[in-house]
């Protein structure tokens, strides 16, 4: 099994299903950040080890969420952050959200069209 490489990603979580922004990093869980027990890019201040961290659409999750994707694409950090924000406004103006990011389209819970 191949190690998970830090880096920037984009990942479909389910088949046929959007390409989502993902990260993977050098993370740490300390009070250093000033704020408590919130994840954040490891320093050399840091009084925690570092570990490597994943993070879909800006949520925290393992780096085998993010590595053992089927399809894995990395793209340069500009376009990672671009995504997200993109991906973070549509889904704070969605007027209506059917489905969860990471579950399949159910056409029968959908609003017709009609």
């Amino acid at each position: 099994m191949v190690d998970p490489e830090n880096g920037y990603y984009l990942v479909r979580t389910t088949k046929n299903g959007p390409l989502l922004p993902a990260r993977i990093f050098c993370g740490c869980i300390c009070n250093v950040s000033g704020v408590d027990n919130q994840v954040h890019e490891w320093t050399m201040n840091c009084d925690r080890s570092p570990r490597q961290v994943g993070m879909l659409c800006g949520e925290v999750c393992t780096p085998a969420d993010v590595w053992l994707k089927g399809s894995l694409r990395a793209i340069p950090k500009a376009e990672y952050e671009q995504l997200l924000a993109e991906r973070l406004w549509d889904e704070s103006y969605a007027a209506d959200t059917v489905t969860e990011r990471t579950s399949k389209v159910d056409f029968n819970r959908m609003k017709s069209p009609f």
